[in-house]
């Protein structure tokens, strides 16, 4: 049927080619898709951190913000020309 020469070129290039396939097919994708994540991740860190301190001035107006609001709803209902007076 399938004379030794090919029957040892069978036995020692069948793995090779099979680990080549699962290298090729399974490990490349795997490994770009794990280095696009890793840029992605350290470009969203660096605009998040970039971005921090305006975040930070922005929660502190909004509270004083909301400070003014009670303080507005609290004197609404105030005539002011007899607060005043």
């Amino acid at each position: 049927m399938i004379d030794e020469k090919a029957k040892t070129y069978a036995f020692f290039a069948l793995p090779f080619l099979l680990v080549f396939l699962y290298f090729v097919a399974v490990y490349l994708p795997i490994k770009n898709a794990i280095d696009k994540y890793s840029t992605k991740e350290e470009k969203i860190y660096r605009e998040f951190q970039r971005l921090k301190p305006k975040l930070q001035e922005i929660a502190v107006l909004n509270r004083k913000l909301k400070e003014v609001k009670k303080k507005l709803e609290k004197g609404k209902n105030i005539d002011i020309v007899s607060y005043l007076k």
